[in-house]
């Protein structure tokens, strides 16, 4: 479990640079996942259902905190994507968090999970890029 968090951390570390009329956006958006952030460093490698569930809570606010940016109009695709994905990266911890009750489904609940990480990395790369230009 430790692996899966610490990818968590990685996936949802955006700090972008800021750059010509994309300065504004970059600061609100860095603003609005640094709870996550604290949450995730806090929460390194827990395993417990417990954390899982703050982890979620977390992951599900900061999309919220996020859908209430506008992302620059030539990253609006990729900053809709990324937020879809956080969102649904609360629904895996959420899995993880339940199949600990089940632990014959928990396997299958981690693997769900390391691919939504990996899905949020590439949604993250794409978000970067655009942002950046």
């Amino acid at each position: 479990m430790k692996r899966i968090m610490i990818s968590a951390a990685a996936a949802i570390a955006l700090l972008v640079a800021g750059c010509g009329t994309n300065d504004t956006f970059v600061r609100d958006f860095n603003e609005a996942q640094q709870p996550l952030q604290q949450l995730l460093a806090d929460s390194a490698g827990a395993s417990d259902a417990a954390k899982l569930g703050q982890l979620a809570t977390g992951l599900e606010d900061t999309a919220t905190r996020l859908n209430q940016l506008e992302a620059p109009a030539d990253a609006q695709a990729e900053f809709a994507a990324f937020v879809k994905q956080v969102d649904a990266s609360a629904q895996a911890v959420r899995g993880v968090q339940d199949a600990q009750r089940k632990p014959d489904q928990l396997a299958d609940a981690l693997s769900t999970l390391q691919q939504q990480m990996s899905r949020i990395v590439s949604a993250e790369q794409a978000l970067k890029t655009a942002v950046d230009g």
